[in-house]
Order: C-alpha cells, then sequence, then structure tokens
C-alpha cells in the first residue's frame, strides 16, 4: 500500500494517483467523487462516496439541523469547554 497526502485517491489497479473529475452532492452529509488515474497505461475510472460520519471539532456557527455524532475527542474538548463555563 501506497502512503499518500491525504489529498485524492490512488488508483486501486497500479497504485499512482488518480485525479478528481467531477463531484455530485448526494446529501447534506454525502458526496459522489469520480477520479481518473493519472498513469496513462491505466486510466482506470471510478466513484467513491466521501460522507461526514462524525464530528472532531465542534462549529463556532453551529447548524441545529446538524445532528452528528462526536467523536470521543470531541466530546472530552466539549467537557472541558463547559466546565470553565459553569
Amino acid at each position: 500500500m501506497e502512503v499518500s497526502n491525504g489529498l485524492g485517491m490512488n488508483c486501486p489497479h497500479c497504485g499512482h494517483r488518480a485525479k478528481q473529475r467531477r463531484s455530485k452532492t448526494h446529501s447534506q452529509y454525502t458526496r459522489e467523487k469520480v477520479y481518473r488515474c493519472t498513469n496513462e497505461t491505466c486510466n482506470f475510472v471510478f466513484a467513491t462516496l466521501e460522507e461526514i460520519v462524525r464530528t472532531v471539532a465542534s462549529s463556532a456557527n453551529p447548524n441545529p439541523n446538524v445532528n452528528l455524532p462526536m467523536s470521543a475527542r470531541a466530546q472530552w474538548w466539549e467537557s472541558q469547554r463547559n466546565s470553565k463555563v459553569g
């Protein structure tokens, strides 16, 4: 498995970097992205789903309609923040 910088995706066939070509919003939390491998001998095109799954750090401008579970770290951070307020 090749280590990446966290941006984009690697081709599952040849391991080269794949560039994002387009994206489409499915819901408030889900987006589909289409990628093409940059290796000209491969040229694999594939789709991924990107989904927001949890809160890592609370928003400074929270939307009351957003209801996501909080990571353990976010829960700890919130407890620390709340203990300083009270």
